[in-house]
């Protein structure tokens, strides 16, 4: 990709037609940091939706989706 390209966006309608339509935002991609935009991703297929008991956050996993790789958080103290 070449900076600050608009790429297309193709989303399926309600009525089952394929739609195109511009990106509402040209957007800057390197390896560091890719942005993306809600309002610009196509609809995915839900597969399943994962809710923690304990916290009441919710995981959606969608077709065709990779597996996210575990990560490891550590949570820094509060300055006081």
């Amino acid at each position: 990709l070449r900076p600050r390209e608009s790429q297309p966006i193709f989303y399926e309608s309600s009525s089952g037609d394929l739609v195109s339509r511009p990106s509402k935002k040209n957007s800057l991609q390197t390896k560091k940091t890719q942005i993306d935009y809600v309002d610009d991703e196509p609809t995915k297929v839900v597969k399943k939706v994962i809710i923690d008991p304990r916290t009441g956050y919710q995981e959606i996993i969608y077709e065709k989706d990779q597996p996210k790789k575990q990560r490891k958080y550590y949570l820094r103290p509060r300055p006081t």
